[in-house]
């Protein structure tokens, strides 16, 4: 369905005012619902991350055609690398599996990006994230501050097993990328991240080796939690409805029996 794009990430407030070269990148490697938005609002207050947002998201680009005056995701991103680079050097992007298609892979995007650094960011609780995914596909909410397309919400069982699957596959996806290819990369979970916030971050700096102000250390969140009653109803009529046991077979959770249009819908769609 159309959506509402989350319109302050086009603002130019959140441009840094001086003209500073990529020395680091970091990429959020992760996937829908993962907590992402969490993540990147917090590394933003430290003003040593630049802003880490969805700037490769097919949804976003058309706008930032425009916004920037530049044609395709290439010119995009090296245009805002010289408006959201922080003044020690370093360019943030958030990156879904699903993006790295329009780069032709992973090494073309690293490339692109120059001496990226990578945080693979997951959920431990995949139902949740799966059921939060599947709501946020009826309201074309994905974060926090975007306007609803439609407030009927409705238990799909169908379209939750659909986004279950492809959750674990992008997570199994963006793992052996990250392992196969050889680059610098660490794993954080959205609920570590939640109940550790500084030292999340401080950890980040330490992988990228930068240094962090003090004020660091009393880090707290900026973004809403979006979840609620419902994600909590959803979820327990999903464990108790026979679907669920469907995923005892990895082949089938997994689409490996299934045609490769499926497969190619569950991998970039």
């Amino acid at each position: 369905m159309e959506q509402h794009l989350y319109e302050e990430q086009f603002n130019e407030i959140y441009d840094f005012r001086e003209c500073t070269s990529v020395k680091k990148t970091l990429v959020i490697a992760s996937t829908p619902r993962s907590g992402s938005h969490f993540l990147g609002h917090a590394l933003h207050q430290t003003n040593h991350f630049g802003f880490p947002l969805e700037y490769a998201n097919p949804t976003n680009l058309a706008r930032w055609e425009e916004v920037l005056n530049v044609k395709g995701v290439k010119n995009v991103l090296n245009t805002l690398k010289t408006k959201r680079t922080s003044s020690n050097g370093v360019f943030s992007i958030k990156a879904h599996f699903s993006h790295l298609q329009q780069f032709g892979g992973l090494r073309e995007f690293a490339q692109l990006l120059g001496n990226p650094y990578f945080v693979m960011l997951t959920r431990r609780d995949i139902l949740s994230q799966a059921i939060s995914l599947s709501i946020a596909r009826q309201t074309g909410v994905w974060i926090s501050g975007q306007q609803a397309m439609s407030e009927n919400i409705k238990y799909d069982e169908k379209d939750i097993c659909f986004c279950l699957k492809r959750t674990i596959l992008h997570n199994a996806s963006w793992k052996y990328l990250l392992a196969s290819t050889g680059v610098r990369y660490i794993e954080i979970t959205f609920e570590e991240a939640r109940a550790k916030l500084p030292h999340t971050v401080c950890a980040i700096a330490d992988f990228m080796d930068i240094d962090l102000p003090l004020e660091t250390a009393t880090l707290s969140p900026v973004t809403k939690k979006q979840s609620n009653s419902i994600n909590e109803e959803f979820k327990e009529k999903f464990l108790q409805s026979k679907q669920s046991e469907m995923l005892l077979d990895v082949d089938l959770a997994l689409g490996l029996k299934s045609k490769k249009k499926q497969l190619k819908e569950l991998l970039f769609s």
